[in-house]
């Protein structure tokens, strides 16, 4: 008798990983993956009463913008526990060596939402007298700390800084520009998304950081340490 094993789980090597540090989590990352994967497929196929139907659509639209792997990871904590050696190479997936064009990363609706709670005019003229949206420089000090910051808490920064260092007080480039199309740029776009509905509910940039600390629990206070940084 064949015995059927879900795609990506592996039984010896779940065997080995048993009572190593991170090795649960592991097993049940790898038992989740194509459970959830079935879930999602079962979901879209078979109507459902409207709020089933409603709960499915929300959880395929995650999955499509997360992926599989990232859900499963926050929900298990598997994120949390890498070896040195793991993380430089998750990091290195986010990362483009050569310079990739400029492409716009954050919508306009990013910056106003900033204007909104920071109290400041959304446009601002120029000495030549064009009208243009209002971008002070603490709002870049804003983005290092609660975009780029938290992706594997920091060590994307650092290496986004190392390529691409302040000379004479400017950077050649963007930092996204460094970031790797597929998987960089899919986990900047999350955050970014993140970052705005927090914005969003919020009045104040109090308020804002209250509930920033409640999303991104492990934060602590490098967040604030990071927003002080150039």
């Amino acid at each position: 008798m064949t015995r059927h094993i879900p795609d990506g789980h592996h039984p010896a090597k779940s065997a080995d990983l048993q009572g190593k540090p991170g090795g649960e989590l592991y097993v049940r990352r790898q038992k989740a993956k194509p459970f959830a994967l079935h879930a999602a497929t079962r979901l879209a196929v078979h109507p459902t009463p409207s709020d089933l139907a409603a709960q499915a659509k929300i959880l395929l639209k995650a999955f499509a913008k997360v992926g599989v792997t990232a859900l499963i990871d926050e929900a298990t904590g598997f994120q949390q526990i890498r070896s040195p050696d793991a993380l430089r190479i998750l990091v290195q997936q986010y990362i483009e060596e050569e310079r990739r064009e400029w492409e716009k990363q954050f919508p306009d609706e990013y910056y106003d939402e900033l204007n909104r709670i920071y109290g400041s005019k959304k446009l601002t003229q120029t000495g030549s007298g064009a009208v243009i949206q209002n971008r002070p420089q603490h709002f870049a000090k804003f983005t290092r700390a609660y975009v780029y910051h938290p992706m594997e808490n920091g060590k994307v920064l650092e290496e986004l800084d190392r390529l691409n260092p302040k000379i004479g007080g400017t950077r050649k480039a963007r930092l996204h520009q460094h970031l790797k199309k597929g998987y960089g740029m899919e986990k900047l776009q999350r955050q970014v998304n993140e970052i705005i509905t927090l914005i969003k509910v919020s009045d104040t940039v109090t308020q804002f950081r209250n509930l920033f600390s409640k999303r991104f629990r492990d934060s602590g206070p490098l967040f604030e340490e990071a927003e002080k940084r150039k």
